[in-house]
Protein backbone atom coordinates (compact mmCIF):
# COMPACT_ATOMS: atom_id res chain seq x y z
CA UNK A 1 0.00 0.00 0.00
CA UNK A 2 1.41 3.40 -1.00
CA UNK A 3 2.00 6.15 1.53
CA UNK A 4 -0.63 8.30 -0.23
CA UNK A 5 -3.29 5.79 0.86
CA UNK A 6 -2.42 6.34 4.54
CA UNK A 7 -1.86 10.10 4.68
CA UNK A 8 -4.60 12.70 4.46
CA UNK A 9 -2.81 15.43 2.55
CA UNK A 10 -5.68 17.82 3.11
CA UNK A 11 -4.51 18.12 6.72
CA UNK A 12 -1.53 20.14 5.48
CA UNK A 13 -3.45 23.36 4.98
CA UNK A 14 -0.85 26.09 5.54
CA UNK A 15 2.31 27.00 3.59
CA UNK A 16 4.42 26.23 6.67
CA UNK A 17 2.94 22.75 6.96
CA UNK A 18 3.45 22.21 3.24
CA UNK A 19 7.11 23.18 3.42
CA UNK A 20 7.59 20.92 6.45
CA UNK A 21 6.08 17.98 4.53
CA UNK A 22 8.31 18.73 1.54
CA UNK A 23 11.43 19.00 3.70
CA UNK A 24 10.70 15.73 5.49
CA UNK A 25 10.12 13.94 2.19
CA UNK A 26 13.47 15.14 0.85
CA UNK A 27 15.29 14.08 4.02
CA UNK A 28 13.59 10.70 3.93
CA UNK A 29 14.66 10.24 0.33
CA UNK A 30 18.28 10.82 1.23
CA UNK A 31 18.12 8.18 3.95
CA UNK A 32 18.31 5.45 1.31
CA UNK A 33 21.79 3.96 1.25
CA UNK A 34 22.50 1.44 -1.48
CA UNK A 35 25.75 0.42 0.23
CA UNK A 36 24.24 -0.37 3.63
CA UNK A 37 27.04 -0.95 6.14
CA UNK A 38 29.53 -2.02 3.50
CA UNK A 39 33.03 -0.57 3.86
CA UNK A 40 35.26 -3.02 1.94
CA UNK A 41 35.55 -3.10 -1.85
CA UNK A 42 37.76 -4.43 -4.60
CA UNK A 43 39.76 -1.83 -6.50
CA UNK A 44 42.25 -1.68 -9.35
CA UNK A 45 45.58 0.01 -8.64
CA UNK A 46 46.24 3.11 -10.76
CA UNK A 47 49.68 4.23 -9.55
CA UNK A 48 52.87 2.52 -8.51
CA UNK A 49 53.04 2.21 -4.70
CA UNK A 50 55.35 4.58 -2.84
CA UNK A 51 57.02 3.68 0.47
CA UNK A 52 56.10 5.42 3.70
CA UNK A 53 59.39 4.40 5.32
CA UNK A 54 62.47 5.66 3.41
CA UNK A 55 64.38 2.51 4.37
CA UNK A 56 61.90 0.47 2.34
CA UNK A 57 62.57 2.31 -0.93
CA UNK A 58 64.70 -0.58 -2.23
CA UNK A 59 61.66 -2.89 -2.24
CA UNK A 60 59.94 -0.57 -4.70
CA UNK A 61 62.84 -0.45 -7.14
CA UNK A 62 65.14 -2.97 -8.73
CA UNK A 63 67.77 -2.52 -6.05
CA UNK A 64 70.11 -5.43 -5.52
CA UNK A 65 69.78 -4.82 -1.76
CA UNK A 66 66.21 -6.12 -1.75
CA UNK A 67 65.95 -9.81 -0.86
CA UNK A 68 63.07 -11.83 -2.36
CA UNK A 69 61.90 -13.01 1.06
CA UNK A 70 61.65 -9.53 2.57
CA UNK A 71 58.33 -7.68 2.25
CA UNK A 72 56.97 -4.41 3.55
CA UNK A 73 53.46 -3.26 4.32
CA UNK A 74 54.24 0.45 4.52
CA UNK A 75 53.16 2.04 1.26
CA UNK A 76 50.56 4.24 -0.44
CA UNK A 77 48.95 4.17 -3.88
CA UNK A 78 45.90 5.42 -5.75
CA UNK A 79 43.21 3.04 -6.89
CA UNK A 80 39.74 2.98 -8.45
CA UNK A 81 36.98 0.92 -6.83
CA UNK A 82 35.50 -1.51 -9.36
CA UNK A 83 32.20 -3.33 -9.67
CA UNK A 84 28.57 -2.27 -9.91
CA UNK A 85 27.60 0.94 -8.12
CA UNK A 86 31.22 1.86 -7.40
CA UNK A 87 31.73 4.91 -5.14
CA UNK A 88 34.15 6.07 -7.86
CA UNK A 89 31.68 5.76 -10.73
CA UNK A 90 31.22 9.55 -10.88
CA UNK A 91 34.93 10.01 -11.70
CA UNK A 92 36.45 9.67 -15.19
CA UNK A 93 37.99 6.24 -15.65
CA UNK A 94 41.76 6.53 -16.31
CA UNK A 95 41.71 2.92 -17.52
CA UNK A 96 39.70 4.08 -20.53
CA UNK A 97 41.77 3.71 -23.70
CA UNK A 98 41.02 7.40 -24.40
CA UNK A 99 43.69 8.40 -21.89
CA UNK A 100 46.35 6.20 -23.47
CA UNK A 101 47.19 9.07 -25.84
CA UNK A 102 47.02 11.84 -23.24
CA UNK A 103 49.57 11.18 -20.50
CA UNK A 104 49.12 14.51 -18.69
CA UNK A 105 45.34 14.17 -18.53
CA UNK A 106 45.59 10.55 -17.35
CA UNK A 107 47.81 11.60 -14.44
CA UNK A 108 45.36 14.33 -13.47
CA UNK A 109 42.47 11.85 -13.47
CA UNK A 110 44.49 9.38 -11.38
CA UNK A 111 45.09 12.15 -8.81
CA UNK A 112 41.31 12.50 -8.39
CA UNK A 113 41.06 8.98 -7.00
CA UNK A 114 41.41 7.78 -3.41
CA UNK A 115 44.87 7.50 -1.86
CA UNK A 116 45.03 4.15 -0.07
CA UNK A 117 47.46 3.68 2.80
CA UNK A 118 48.71 0.32 4.05
CA UNK A 119 48.00 -0.29 7.73
CA UNK A 120 51.42 -0.76 9.29
CA UNK A 121 49.85 -2.25 12.41
CA UNK A 122 48.11 -5.13 10.66
CA UNK A 123 50.45 -8.05 10.06
CA UNK A 124 52.96 -8.25 7.23
CA UNK A 125 52.20 -7.55 3.59
CA UNK A 126 52.85 -10.74 1.64
CA UNK A 127 53.06 -8.98 -1.72
CA UNK A 128 53.22 -5.46 -3.08
CA UNK A 129 50.56 -4.21 -5.49
CA UNK A 130 51.51 -2.80 -8.86
CA UNK A 131 49.58 -0.95 -11.55
CA UNK A 132 46.71 -3.24 -12.66
CA UNK A 133 46.69 -5.20 -9.38
CA UNK A 134 43.27 -5.93 -7.90
CA UNK A 135 43.28 -5.13 -4.20
CA UNK A 136 40.84 -5.18 -1.33
CA UNK A 137 40.46 -1.77 0.26
CA UNK A 138 38.43 -0.22 3.05
CA UNK A 139 36.67 3.14 3.15
CA UNK A 140 35.43 5.10 6.14
CA UNK A 141 31.77 6.07 6.09
CA UNK A 142 30.77 9.70 6.72
CA UNK A 143 27.71 11.88 6.44
CA UNK A 144 28.13 12.11 2.65
CA UNK A 145 28.62 8.38 2.13
CA UNK A 146 32.36 7.66 2.22
CA UNK A 147 35.62 9.51 2.74
CA UNK A 148 37.02 9.24 -0.79
CA UNK A 149 40.19 11.21 -0.07
CA UNK A 150 41.94 8.50 1.95
CA UNK A 151 41.29 4.79 2.46
CA UNK A 152 42.97 1.71 3.90
CA UNK A 153 44.77 -1.01 1.96
CA UNK A 154 43.65 -4.44 3.17
CA UNK A 155 45.33 -6.97 0.87
CA UNK A 156 46.34 -7.82 -2.68
CA UNK A 157 43.71 -9.99 -4.38
CA UNK A 158 45.54 -10.61 -7.66
CA UNK A 159 48.62 -9.16 -9.32
CA UNK A 160 48.88 -8.65 -13.10
CA UNK A 161 51.20 -11.67 -13.44
CA UNK A 162 48.80 -13.91 -11.51
CA UNK A 163 47.17 -16.86 -13.27
CA UNK A 164 43.86 -15.85 -11.68
CA UNK A 165 43.65 -12.63 -13.70
CA UNK A 166 40.76 -10.20 -13.31
CA UNK A 167 37.74 -8.92 -15.21
CA UNK A 168 39.09 -5.36 -15.20
CA UNK A 169 42.42 -4.22 -16.51
CA UNK A 170 44.35 -1.00 -16.92
CA UNK A 171 46.77 -2.01 -19.66
CA UNK A 172 46.55 1.51 -21.06
CA UNK A 173 47.92 2.89 -17.77
CA UNK A 174 50.88 0.53 -17.90
CA UNK A 175 51.63 1.89 -21.37
CA UNK A 176 51.31 5.45 -20.10
CA UNK A 177 53.76 4.83 -17.27
CA UNK A 178 56.22 3.15 -19.63
CA UNK A 179 55.97 6.21 -21.87
CA UNK A 180 56.48 8.44 -18.84
CA UNK A 181 59.73 6.68 -18.04
CA UNK A 182 61.05 7.08 -21.56
CA UNK A 183 59.96 10.73 -21.55
CA UNK A 184 61.84 11.39 -18.32
CA UNK A 185 58.84 11.44 -15.99
CA UNK A 186 60.28 8.71 -13.79
CA UNK A 187 63.66 7.11 -13.49
CA UNK A 188 65.77 5.66 -10.69
CA UNK A 189 65.18 5.82 -6.96
CA UNK A 190 67.24 9.02 -7.04
CA UNK A 191 64.27 10.76 -8.65
CA UNK A 192 62.03 10.15 -5.63
CA UNK A 193 64.32 12.02 -3.23
CA UNK A 194 64.08 15.52 -1.83
CA UNK A 195 67.28 17.37 -2.78
CA UNK A 196 68.52 20.35 -0.80
CA UNK A 197 71.90 20.64 -2.51
CA UNK A 198 72.51 24.23 -3.65
CA UNK A 199 75.00 22.99 -6.26
CA UNK A 200 72.05 21.57 -8.23
CA UNK A 201 70.75 25.09 -8.88
CA UNK A 202 71.42 27.14 -11.99
CA UNK A 203 74.68 29.06 -11.25
CA UNK A 204 73.26 32.55 -11.77
CA UNK A 205 70.33 31.77 -9.47
CA UNK A 206 72.54 30.09 -6.87
CA UNK A 207 74.57 33.30 -6.57
CA UNK A 208 71.44 35.19 -5.53
CA UNK A 209 70.41 32.45 -3.10
CA UNK A 210 73.86 32.58 -1.49
CA UNK A 211 73.32 36.30 -0.94
CA UNK A 212 69.85 35.68 0.47
CA UNK A 213 71.13 33.11 2.96
CA UNK A 214 73.90 35.49 4.06
CA UNK A 215 71.45 38.36 4.57
CA UNK A 216 69.09 36.15 6.59
CA UNK A 217 71.93 34.98 8.85
CA UNK A 218 73.08 38.57 9.34
CA UNK A 219 69.64 39.33 10.73
CA UNK A 220 69.87 36.48 13.25
CA UNK A 221 67.85 33.88 11.36
CA UNK A 222 68.75 30.29 10.50
CA UNK A 223 67.52 29.62 6.95
CA UNK A 224 67.43 25.90 6.20
CA UNK A 225 67.28 24.82 2.57
CA UNK A 226 64.58 22.15 2.38
CA UNK A 227 64.46 21.59 -1.38
CA UNK A 228 66.24 22.84 -4.49
CA UNK A 229 66.03 20.91 -7.79
CA UNK A 230 63.01 18.60 -8.10
CA UNK A 231 62.55 15.71 -10.51
CA UNK A 232 59.38 15.25 -12.54
CA UNK A 233 58.77 11.94 -10.75
CA UNK A 234 58.71 13.68 -7.38
CA UNK A 235 56.55 16.49 -8.77
CA UNK A 236 54.01 13.87 -9.83
CA UNK A 237 53.95 12.66 -6.21
CA UNK A 238 53.63 16.20 -4.77
CA UNK A 239 50.81 16.92 -7.22
CA UNK A 240 48.99 13.72 -6.25
CA UNK A 241 49.21 14.77 -2.60
CA UNK A 242 47.44 18.03 -3.43
CA UNK A 243 50.48 20.05 -2.38
CA UNK A 244 51.02 21.60 -5.79
CA UNK A 245 48.65 23.19 -8.25
CA UNK A 246 50.57 21.95 -11.27
CA UNK A 247 51.82 18.60 -12.50
CA UNK A 248 54.88 20.19 -14.10
CA UNK A 249 58.04 20.53 -12.01
CA UNK A 250 58.33 24.14 -13.22
CA UNK A 251 60.94 26.38 -11.60
CA UNK A 252 62.15 23.56 -9.32
CA UNK A 253 62.80 21.43 -12.40
CA UNK A 254 64.76 24.29 -13.93
CA UNK A 255 66.95 24.59 -10.84
CA UNK A 256 65.49 28.06 -10.38
CA UNK A 257 63.62 27.65 -7.08
CA UNK A 258 64.36 26.92 -3.42
CA UNK A 259 62.05 26.03 -0.53
CA UNK A 260 63.21 27.31 2.86
CA UNK A 261 62.18 26.40 6.39
CA UNK A 262 63.15 27.93 9.74
CA UNK A 263 66.19 25.96 10.91
CA UNK A 264 66.01 27.00 14.56
CA UNK A 265 65.19 24.24 17.05
CA UNK A 266 61.62 23.86 18.23
CA UNK A 267 61.25 25.59 21.66
CA UNK A 268 60.31 22.46 23.57
CA UNK A 269 61.17 19.72 21.03
CA UNK A 270 64.82 20.51 20.32
CA UNK A 271 65.33 17.47 18.09
CA UNK A 272 62.91 19.10 15.62
CA UNK A 273 63.21 22.32 13.67
CA UNK A 274 60.69 25.16 13.77
CA UNK A 275 60.28 24.30 10.09
CA UNK A 276 57.06 25.59 8.56
CA UNK A 277 55.72 26.51 11.99
CA UNK A 278 52.73 24.22 11.49
CA UNK A 279 52.90 22.25 14.75
CA UNK A 280 50.14 24.30 16.40
CA UNK A 281 47.68 23.90 13.52
CA UNK A 282 48.56 20.20 13.20
CA UNK A 283 47.78 19.53 16.85
CA UNK A 284 44.49 21.43 16.69
CA UNK A 285 43.49 19.64 13.49
CA UNK A 286 43.96 16.31 15.26
CA UNK A 287 41.98 17.36 18.33
CA UNK A 288 44.98 17.87 20.60
CA UNK A 289 46.04 20.87 22.65
CA UNK A 290 49.24 22.42 21.24
CA UNK A 291 52.12 22.92 23.66
CA UNK A 292 53.44 26.40 24.49
CA UNK A 293 56.42 25.55 22.28
CA UNK A 294 54.12 24.71 19.36
CA UNK A 295 52.44 28.10 19.71
CA UNK A 296 55.81 29.84 19.97
CA UNK A 297 57.04 27.99 16.85
CA UNK A 298 54.11 29.40 14.87
CA UNK A 299 55.14 32.94 15.81
CA UNK A 300 58.82 32.22 15.09
CA UNK A 301 58.04 30.86 11.63
CA UNK A 302 55.85 33.85 10.80
CA UNK A 303 58.68 36.23 11.68
CA UNK A 304 61.12 34.09 9.69
CA UNK A 305 58.99 34.09 6.54
CA UNK A 306 58.25 37.80 6.79
CA UNK A 307 62.00 38.51 6.75
CA UNK A 308 62.60 35.89 4.03
CA UNK A 309 60.04 37.56 1.79
CA UNK A 310 61.45 41.07 2.27
CA UNK A 311 65.05 40.01 1.69
CA UNK A 312 64.22 37.86 -1.33
CA UNK A 313 62.31 40.66 -3.03
CA UNK A 314 65.08 43.13 -2.20
CA UNK A 315 67.39 40.93 -4.28
CA UNK A 316 64.95 40.90 -7.19
CA UNK A 317 63.74 37.35 -6.46
CA UNK A 318 60.10 36.24 -6.51
CA UNK A 319 58.54 35.08 -3.23
CA UNK A 320 55.61 32.68 -3.07
CA UNK A 321 54.20 34.51 -0.06
CA UNK A 322 52.84 37.21 -2.40
CA UNK A 323 50.93 34.80 -4.64
CA UNK A 324 47.16 35.17 -4.69
CA UNK A 325 45.98 31.71 -5.78
CA UNK A 326 48.33 29.46 -3.82
CA UNK A 327 50.29 31.24 -1.10
CA UNK A 328 53.65 29.48 -0.72
CA UNK A 329 55.81 31.25 1.86
CA UNK A 330 58.72 28.75 1.83
CA UNK A 331 59.16 29.18 -1.94
CA UNK A 332 61.68 31.58 -3.53
CA UNK A 333 62.29 31.54 -7.28
CA UNK A 334 64.26 33.33 -9.98
CA UNK A 335 62.67 36.31 -11.72
CA UNK A 336 61.03 35.61 -15.05
CA UNK A 337 63.81 37.39 -16.95
CA UNK A 338 66.30 34.85 -15.57
CA UNK A 339 64.29 31.66 -15.88
CA UNK A 340 62.60 32.33 -19.24
CA UNK A 341 63.77 29.72 -21.73
CA UNK A 342 65.70 27.70 -19.15
CA UNK A 343 65.31 23.93 -19.73
CA UNK A 344 63.18 21.82 -17.41
CA UNK A 345 65.34 18.88 -16.34
CA UNK A 346 63.15 15.90 -15.48
CA UNK A 347 65.56 13.32 -14.04
CA UNK A 348 68.64 13.27 -11.84
CA UNK A 349 70.57 11.45 -14.57
CA UNK A 350 69.82 14.26 -17.03
CA UNK A 351 70.85 16.84 -14.44
CA UNK A 352 74.17 15.34 -13.37
CA UNK A 353 75.02 12.61 -15.85
CA UNK A 354 75.02 10.19 -12.91
CA UNK A 355 72.48 7.33 -12.60
CA UNK A 356 72.07 7.71 -8.82
CA UNK A 357 72.99 9.93 -5.90
CA UNK A 358 73.95 9.72 -2.27
CA UNK A 359 71.14 10.26 0.18
CA UNK A 360 70.32 13.97 0.55
CA UNK A 361 69.89 15.51 3.97
CA UNK A 362 66.12 15.22 3.92
CA UNK A 363 66.02 11.79 2.28
CA UNK A 364 62.86 10.48 0.69
CA UNK A 365 59.59 12.42 0.93
CA UNK A 366 58.32 12.39 4.49
CA UNK A 367 61.64 11.60 6.15
CA UNK A 368 62.69 15.13 7.07
CA UNK A 369 62.97 16.20 10.72
CA UNK A 370 59.44 17.57 10.82
CA UNK A 371 57.98 16.40 7.51
CA UNK A 372 54.97 14.98 9.32
CA UNK A 373 53.98 18.54 10.13
CA UNK A 374 54.72 19.93 6.68
CA UNK A 375 52.27 22.56 5.55
CA UNK A 376 54.48 24.05 2.87
CA UNK A 377 53.20 23.92 -0.70
CA UNK A 378 55.35 24.26 -3.74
Amino acid sequence: MAIKDNVDFSSFSTPEEGFQLFGNSIRKGFEYNSYGDRTKFNAIVLSNPLPINPADLKYFTNSSDATPTKRTNKFVYRARIIGDNSPHQFLPDPCDITYAVDQQQALKVIAMHTLFVSNVEDGVGLSLPTINSVVEVELTKNVFGYNLQYGKHVKVVTNPDSDLGSDVDCDSLESIMESAVSAGFASSAADNKVYNDLSLLAPEFKALIDQLVARMRAKGHTPYVYETWRSQARQNYVYEQGRSGTINSGTHGQGMAVDFIDGRPHPDKPRLKVGWGSYESHEKKNGRVPSPGDIAATKMAKEFYDVLGREAQALGLEWGGTWKKLVDKPHVQAPYSMRAGAPNIKTYAQLTGQPSASDPTEGVEGSGPNAQYSSGKS
